[in-house]
């Protein structure tokens, strides 16, 4: 037997105890409006620590978990626990806390006959909204039997839940299909994020995703997010919504709770704060400060830089936020 094989049943037999010994935990990173940076969701993200094999990162784990109806059982865990985080959320802390849970949904979930009966028991379960959970479907989940998935997520949409295409442009899907889903937004793949500003290819491609997506009136997020140009440019050619390592890192729930602007602790200051420093310009018209963070709703102080900087100071502390200040760069302004 080949180490890789070897290696694969390893991981399977030890992922099979996963669930019974609550070897998995549920981090949720933040998505932002690009308009006003505010956090109006979060993705559930699965994370697994296993007593045999150590911190397995989901890349590597998720798909042997696919080959085998385990999946389902994984899925139907992260639906319940983020359903159950939202509800929690909700109840203690509405006001303060992003919108929407966003949680993946795979291939064998969309061919369970049950998936709906169980995704509405949760939501009355843990007296959840469905306006506050986004189902995200890769694109090749939705092509694997597209008449299915159109009728399950129109039924979950009927119930309030917004749906997300995941992964857009990987995969050779018809427009025709894609005018046909319901759903209410499109995630441009982060491989093609990774490119910009610089590769022409990825640039001319993710331009014509956001255009295709605000012409069928679907908002657009971009994931993968991890440069201020990457920012700029997305920004530029008015992306929706915004996810990356730039903004915000996959953080625990308490962490979330601690990080939101609509924290008690912070509400007060946080209404005077402006979500951007107004920008210094250098020669040649070159930016040379500013500042990116979680901020609150309302209108920006009259001195926007000098609030600005000292909430970013302030939340230094906040865990998995990196408020940045850029130092000089020679990228022009538009």
């Amino acid at each position: 037997m080949s180490e890789d094989r070897r290696g694969k049943r390893v991981m399977r037999e030890a992922l099979w105890s996963a669930l019974p010994k609550r070897e998995f935990t549920m981090f949720y990173q933040p998505i932002f409006d690009f308009k006003t940076l505010e956090c109006e969701s979060v993705e559930a993200l699965i994370r697994w620590q296993s007593d045999t094999l150590g911190s397995v990162s989901p890349t590597v784990f998720i798909p042997i978990a696919e080959e085998t109806e385990l999946m389902r059982e994984i899925g139907r865990w992260t639906l319940e626990s983020a359903i159950s985080q939202a509800g929690m959320w909700h109840l203690h802390r509405a006001s303060r806390m992003p919108a929407r849970i966003a949680v993946n949904v795979s291939v064998r979930q969309l061919r369970d006959p049950h998936f709906f009966d169980h995704f509405a028991g949760l939501l009355a379960r843990h007296d959840v909204d469905a306006r506050r959970v986004e189902l995200e479907i890769t694109e090749s989940a939705a092509m694997a039997d597209t008449e299915a998935a159109i009728d399950l997520l129109a039924r979950c949409r009927a119930l309030g839940a917004r749906v997300t295409l995941d992964d857009f442009g990987t995969h050779f899907s018809s427009l025709t299909y894609l005018q046909r889903l319901p759903i209410d937004a499109i995630k441009i793949d982060r491989s093609f994020v990774a490119g910009l500003p610089f590769e022409d290819g990825d640039a001319a491609i993710v331009r014509n995703i956001i255009n295709l997506g605000h012409d069928m009136n679907r908002t657009i997020v971009a994931e993968g997010i991890e440069t201020r140009e990457q920012f700029d440019w997305l920004r530029h050619a008015k992306c929706d919504f915004a996810q990356g390592f730039l903004l915000a890192r996959p953080m625990a729930p308490i962490e979330i709770e601690r990080a939101s602007p609509r924290s008690s602790r912070r509400r007060a200051r946080a209404r005077s704060d402006a979500y951007r420093a107004k920008p210094r310009y250098g020669k040649s018209g070159t930016i040379v400060t500013s500042i990116i963070f979680f901020s609150a709703r309302g209108k920006p102080p009259t001195n926007a830089a000098a609030s600005a900087a000292s909430t970013a100071s302030s939340m230094m502390t906040a865990p998995g936020i990196s408020p940045r200040l850029l130092s000089e760069r020679k990228t022009p302004l538009a």
